[in-house]
């Protein structure tokens, strides 16, 4: 269980904890914290098996248009990312690999088999499904963005996939693409806002 929990905490809790000391540093801990702890538990994770899945890439897509389509149901944000180029790469980077990576492991390996069967959840198959375990999952995911009815949306998207893959690391592939396209978007178009 550590090997979820530890990582996670990391990547919910560093951020606004070094930038109360640190202003401006908050992100780039977090990619790091999360990163080393990822890296240390990395062949542990027995669920993720190294295969490009293509239709990651559909899935990714479908993603960022629902994030970039429901940006309507906001009031205009104001901007607080600073676009110099250090900040733009790490974000690129935290983005598409680390984000991608616990938030999955996390919420679509972890959590959705652990509602299942808590006492036995590592026998739960990755992509079983139950109501409960589907409904609480995309409750935690779409509440842990501040775009929340997105994040609602991205989390039945993947739940769905997870459930047609069942294969982790396919969400955190189909995540990467949809990180990585919006990251793209975001510096094209100087919409920092989403950052």
């Amino acid at each position: 269980m550590k090997k979820y929990l530890i990582p996670f905490i990391l990547y919910a809790v560093t951020a606004p904890v070094v930038d109360y000391f640190f202003k401006g540093y908050g992100y780039l801990a977090k990619t790091i914290a999360t990163l080393i702890a990822l890296g240390y538990f990395w062949n542990d994770y027995k669920e993720i098996k190294l295969k490009f899945d293509p239709s990651a890439i559909f899935v990714g897509a479908l993603v960022f248009i629902v994030w970039v389509g429901l940006e309507f149901f906001y009031t205009p944000a104001k901007t607080i990312f600073i676009p110099i180029i250090q900040n733009i790469i790490i974000r690129f980077f935290g983005s598409v690999i680390v984000a991608a990576a616990i938030e999955e492991l996390f919420t679509r390996s972890f959590l959705m088999r652990f509602i299942i069967n808590p006492g036995k959840w590592e026998k739960v198959p990755i992509g079983k499904y139950s109501f409960l375990s589907f409904l609480i999952t995309v409750l935690v995911f779409g509440f842990a963005h501040n775009r929340w009815i997105a994040g609602l949306a991205v989390g039945i998207i993947l739940n769905l996939y997870l459930y047609k893959k069942k294969d982790i690391f396919s969400c955190i592939q189909a995540h990467a693409w949809a990180n990585l396209i919006l990251a793209v978007y975001v510096t094209v178009t100087s919409s920092w806002f989403f950052w």
